[in-house]
């Protein structure tokens, strides 16, 4: 049972060292077709949002180390100053592509004024990523998502999906009541 329980608490790590090596060889390729300068218009930009993808999953694999380390207590927080509106709109692009081929469009609504804050800006990344994907994932084609920054730093991500039923409301904040939505065919991925 200890023996279990260590490899228990080396399979994070042993994931993270896993997923960076074909992670690393995935933007390396990248990289070089962008050192090529042969793409152009529509190309260059999908290459450079597959690279910004690339950054994205490095964060989301560290995100996995710093999941445990919350577990155990022992989260750092990396809190700077943040303006909003840029972040905000670049979390909503992220997916664009994709509900595009879903047919469903993805509305952003910003301030005419910048909206600032103090946060950890990886899992602020995080939960607006896991809020806007699961909101395209859920909404009807031919409708749309509608993500809000509102002063002093309030977002809304709004979709035409069915909705979380309310009885499995408590199950958003549970340990692992992720595992309950998705038996009841809610996937969530946080």
């Amino acid at each position: 049972l200890g023996q279990l329980d260590q490899a228990k608490g080396r399979l994070p790590e042993m994931i993270v060292h896993d997923l960076q090596n074909p992670l690393a060889d995935i933007e390396a390729f990248l990289g070089q077709l962008r050192a090529g300068g042969r793409l152009e218009g529509s190309e260059a930009g999908a290459l450079e949002e597959a690279l910004q993808r690339c950054r994205d999953l490095e964060n989301m694999i560290q995100d996995v180390l710093q999941l445990r380390k919350m577990e155990e207590g022992k989260l750092e927080l990396r809190v700077e100053d943040l303006e909003l509106k840029e972040f905000v709109l670049r979390c909503a692009r992220a997916f664009e592509v994709v509900a595009h081929q879903e047919r469903k469009e993805i509305a952003v609504v910003l301030p005419d004024a910048p909206v600032h804050v103090r946060t950890d800006p990886a899992i602020l990344q995080r939960i607006l990523y896991n809020l806007i994907r699961n909101a395209v994932k859920h909404t009807r084609s031919g409708t749309s998502v509608r993500v809000e920054l509102r002063p002093p730093g309030e977002v809304l991500v709004e979709d035409r999906g069915p909705g979380i039923p309310r009885e499995l409301h408590p199950a958003l904040f549970e340990r692992f009541g992720a595992s309950r939505l998705r038996e009841a065919g809610l996937g969530t991925d946080w």
